[in-house]
């Protein structure tokens, strides 16, 4: 468990040095950025101990199972709907004879290397980015779904084709995700996210699809179903397995923090606004996954934009007011994470890869 604060210290220790050190370079804050010293050891913390963990996350031994499976059936699955993206990560560790100890390694560098490099190039707070992406579990998320946080992390990379309003491009980037995992079609509709400020009408709105998400899960899990050629996804128990509800209470945290502060001017300056409209897609996900946690895996692919939504919102004008509000949020998220990690035995009992038997 300790692993944990540590890491946590480490990578926002990094970051701050980093981050300074880029602010004298360029006199101030000038996105987006070139890699640096900074970035790649925030990156050496958070893939180093991912990649280096044995046996800690729920879907490891899943994947550790599969892996010969996954080198076997590459050629077979070299297609859009085969996923054949770990298979070739599998594929490669397998040629260099480091088995699925190299595979989880390859995915945690791509996976985390891809979301740090994206918050060193755009976040205007970075230290305070990379701290929101790890206590709002997305650090240790990716020691589950590993197939899906990769597809995350390059939807996340890419997600700039949005804002620049580049849409061949983002359908590029959404086809690549679909290497890894098939559900990334989904991505696509991120593309109809506004990119200009909207009003309390337009979020109640997508909260009401939540909730009609919500009632109509059945539905929505033979549809997913149906498209991945599974008539059995609605019937399983994780699909009906209910979310915790202090989860989706704290999924509209961010929101109703935007809504409190109301930092507008911060959000314009800052060209954010695609960021906080995130955030309502979040929260309106999370309502529509209450009767369903295998729907709450599709906010895997939103929850990295709180590390870049919650810097604008919470950038307000006085520097004491700042850091209070952005320390009781870390502090809020912590105390989540905390539970979280405690509640889940495959996480709390971090061990290396050293320990293997």
């Amino acid at each position: 468990m300790i692993v944990y604060p540590l890491v946590f210290l480490a990578a926002t220790l990094f970051a701050s040095w980093g981050d300074r050190r880029a602010q004298r370079r360029d006199g101030g804050v000038s996105l987006p950025r070139r890699l640096t010293l900074g970035a790649v050891l925030v990156i050496a913390v958070l893939a180093g101990v991912s990649a280096l963990r044995w046996r800690v996350g729920t879907d490891y031994w899943t994947y550790e199972y599969a892996y010969d499976a996954y080198v076997e059936q590459l050629p077979d699955k070299l297609s859009l709907m085969g996923e054949p993206g770990l298979r070739l990560l599998a594929w490669l560790s397998n040629v260099v004879g480091t088995g699925s100890a190299g595979m989880f390694g390859l995915a945690a560098i791509i996976t985390i290397t891809l979301m740090v490099r994206t918050l060193w190039r755009w976040s205007p707070a970075f230290a305070f980015s990379v701290a929101i992406l790890i206590v709002s579990g997305v650090w240790h998320g990716s020691f589950n779904g590993v197939r899906q946080y990769l597809a995350c992390a390059i939807l996340f990379a890419g997600h700039r084709y949005i804002i620049d309003r580049k849409p061949f491009r983002w359908f590029v980037v959404v086809l690549v995700a679909m290497l890894f995992h098939v559900s990334a079609l989904v991505a696509l509709l991120m593309y109809f996210v506004p990119t200009k400020r909207t009003s309390i009408p337009i979020q109640a709105a997508v909260f009401a699809l939540g909730v009609v998400g919500m009632v109509s899960f059945t539905e929505i899990l033979e549809l997913i179903g149906a498209f991945v050629g599974d008539d059995g996804v609605a019937d399983g128990i994780y699909a009906n397995r209910s979310v915790s509800p202090l989860r989706i209470a704290f999924a509209f945290v961010p929101i109703a923090l935007f809504w409190i502060l109301r930092n507008n001017a911060a959000v314009t300056n800052a060209n954010a606004w695609f960021y906080v409209n995130m955030l309502t897609i979040y929260a309106a996900t999370y309502l529509a996954s209450a009767n369903s946690a295998y729907i709450a895996r599709f906010a895997i692919y939103v929850a990295p934009f709180l590390a870049l939504g919650l810097v604008s919102i919470t950038a307000v004008p006085n520097q004491r007011e700042r850091a209070f509000i952005r320390g009781a949020l870390l502090c809020l998220y912590a105390t989540f994470m905390y539970i979280q990690i405690v509640d889940t035995s495959n996480l709390s009992n971090f061990q290396w890869i050293f320990e293997r038997e």
